[in-house]
């Protein structure tokens, strides 16, 4: 069956699926081979909940005429989400960088949500899967749409770009990350520029943060249309302590302001680029307004949480270098009377530089003054152990220790990779399906 046939039944359809334990009467079911929630086996069970077709790998044997056998699984769910993205006549802004993705996302949708049909990335779906999913629940009355893109390797992101073919695009920021596949930050940035690559092949946009000397570097050597964040947008930090209010102008317009629901003042950046990026689309400053401050960070990334009498700025939906000394500079920052206490896991995949990027962390939490500091993971525990610090292997062992505790008036700050699972000291399971970084 050709991605044309396949299409007019998706067309007909209720979406796509990969996992059979959850698939709706009338969708399509695709049995990744090697997936961990669906293969081929479990083609015969997606028919009998009523799914319209299966499409399963070559080697599969039956009769069935709803079950359609191709070469490659992924490869036809990336084909028939190109071709819907074919079917796409609007402008789709691809988001990619080291940190902040999901957040700036998340922001970008909420002021473009104030006046246009805005479609963006659901969760954290951005890898070679998460993508074509992202692109296939795309609806065609659709007027705009946001898409986040993650990569652990070089080429990663180009191939991301073939699938969703961006007219505009965002890099949040560059930094260490997932360097066991990149290799060190030359690879890092070798990676994420491949958007601004696409970009220039295409005749897109790039929304740049020209206040960042490495991104400004990176996209001098790039011939296309670049919008400037600041170029037209002044922004005043008025208060951190703990939810950001900024005040904000844009060209001859008088100042306003925004009271936001958004801890830590290194989620400045990712608000100036929803801000920049409306003022693009052109949408008044009150609607924008509206967008940020109706946004709240949720999903263990930058969220407020209150337990058991105590506060916590829970960021523990993943950590690398750069994430974790932001996070940690802008607890240090805020006032409070509260005591403060620092809960940090390992950051992991920094291959050979892991100790000395570990050793860094430990380093800047010496320069502040902190009524407790508690590290997680045999990273931490490898190096020299700082006299007063507490150290715990994994998160059973913390939690045990935590649940005895009789912690009053407390501020806590809980940031690591997602692999410590952090959030497991307020018993909060998260699903992370199909994502890289």
């Amino acid at each position: 069956m050709s991605i044309e046939e396949i299409y007019r039944h998706f067309l007909s359809s209720n979406g796509v699926s990969i996992d059979s334990r959850t698939i709706l009467e009338n969708q399509l079911f695709f049995a990744l081979r090697g997936s961990r929630v669906a293969s081929h086996t479990f083609a015969m069970d997606a028919i009998g909940k009523g799914a319209r077709l299966a499409i399963v790998d070559s080697g599969y044997s039956n009769d069935t005429d709803n079950i359609i056998v191709v070469n490659s699984t992924l490869e036809t769910l990336q084909k028939l989400a190109a071709h819907h993205r074919d079917h796409l006549s609007i402008p789709l802004i691809g988001i990619t960088g080291s940190v902040g993705k999901t957040t700036t996302k998340e922001l970008i949708h909420s002021v473009l949500s104030t006046q246009y049909k805005t479609y963006c990335t659901q969760g954290n779906l951005n890898n070679h899967i998460g993508v074509p999913l992202s692109i296939l629940a795309i609806p065609l009355e659709m007027e705009l749409a946001i898409i986040e893109m993650g990569a652990n390797h070089i080429g990663e992101i180009e191939s991301l770009c073939e699938i969703a073919r961006p007219t505009h695009g965002l890099i949040t920021r560059i930094g260490k990350a997932h360097l066991e596949g990149f290799g060190s930050l030359e690879g890092v940035i070798i990676a994420k520029s491949e958007l601004y690559r696409f970009l220039q092949k295409n005749k897109g946009t790039a929304f740049i943060n020209e206040n960042d000397e490495l991104l400004l570097a990176v996209s001098a050597g790039f011939e296309m249309e670049k919008i400037y964040i600041h170029a037209n947008l002044m922004t005043k930090l008025i208060e951190s302590d703990p939810f950001l209010s900024i005040k904000v102008k844009r060209r001859e317009e008088s100042w306003s302001i925004i009271n936001t629901r958004i801890p830590g003042n290194y989620n400045l950046p990712n608000i100036e680029a929803a801000i920049c990026i409306g003022d693009y689309f052109k949408i008044p400053m009150d609607k924008i307004r509206l967008g940020i401050e109706s946004f709240e960070s949720n999903s263990n990334r930058s969220q407020w949480v209150n337990y058991q009498g105590n506060s916590f700025l829970l960021d523990a939906y993943n950590a690398n270098p750069v994430s974790m000394e932001a996070s940690i500079k802008s607890f240090a920052d805020i006032t409070t009377t509260q005591k403060k206490v620092l809960i940090l896991g390992e950051m992991r995949e920094l291959g050979m530089d892991s100790a000395k990027e570990h050793q860094h962390i430990l380093d800047l939490i010496n320069e502040y003054t902190w009524n407790q500091v508690i590290l997680v993971g045999p990273l931490f525990s490898a190096l020299t152990a700082i006299p007063g610090y507490l150290y715990f292997n994994e998160i059973a062992a913390l939690t045990a220790w935590f649940e005895n505790q009789k912690f009053t008036d407390t501020l806590f700050l809980i940031k690591g990779s997602r692999g410590v699972a952090l959030e497991k000291l307020f018993n909060k399971p998260v699903v992370n399906p199909g994502s890289s970084h």
